[in-house]
C-alpha cells in the first residue's frame, strides 16, 4: 500500500506529436518524474 493508502501508483501517460521540441520537453519531464519516483520509493 502506498503512503496515501492507494492500492496502486497512478499511471501517467504523455501524449506526443511528431515535433522535435515537444519530444525534448517531454523527455526532460519524464526524467523528473522517474527521479521523483525513486525518491518516494526510497531507492
Amino acid at each position: 500500500m502506498h503512503r496515501s493508502h492507494q492500492i496502486s501508483a497512478p499511471i501517467i501517460r504523455f501524449v506526443l506529436l511528431d515535433l522535435a521540441g515537444q519530444k525534448r520537453q517531454v523527455n526532460a519531464v519524464s526524467k523528473r518524474f522517474a527521479a521523483l519516483g525513486a525518491l518516494t520509493k526510497g531507492e
